[in-house]
């Protein structure tokens, strides 16, 4: 996990947990399903999607998956966000640790 933990500490992660996920609602296209208004993989191509905000991690019987809130309807809404990270959880760890810096820096870049 070298290097990884510059991005997002272990520890950190952790803590991101969210142990009650049942209520969360499944996106299979990682798309809000409630508005369709956020996306994780579109915002940047559809100028009417917005990127969600990741608010955690969840380990479910189907494998890990990261959790979002939707900026525009404020749904939560989760979905995996990597194949290799499914079942793994130092690669999940890996996975979701990248997704939170490219997050942030998204963030930082519209600030500009």
């Amino acid at each position: 996990m070298a290097g990884y933990d510059k991005l997002l500490s272990y520890e950190e992660f952790e803590h991101m947990k969210i142990a009650q996920y049942q209520d969360i609602l499944v996106s299979k296209d990682m798309a809000c399903p409630e508005c369709n208004g956020s996306s994780q993989f579109s915002y940047d191509y559809d100028r009417n999607m917005v990127e969600p905000t990741p608010i955690g991690w969840c380990e479910t019987e189907n494998g890990f998956m990261a959790c979002f809130e939707c900026p525009k309807c404020f749904t939560k809404y989760r979905f995996h966000i990597s194949t290799t990270g499914r079942w793994e959880k130092d690669q999940f760890y890996r996975d979701y640790a990248l997704l939170i810096y490219l997050h942030k820096h998204h963030q930082e870049k519209k600030k500009q």
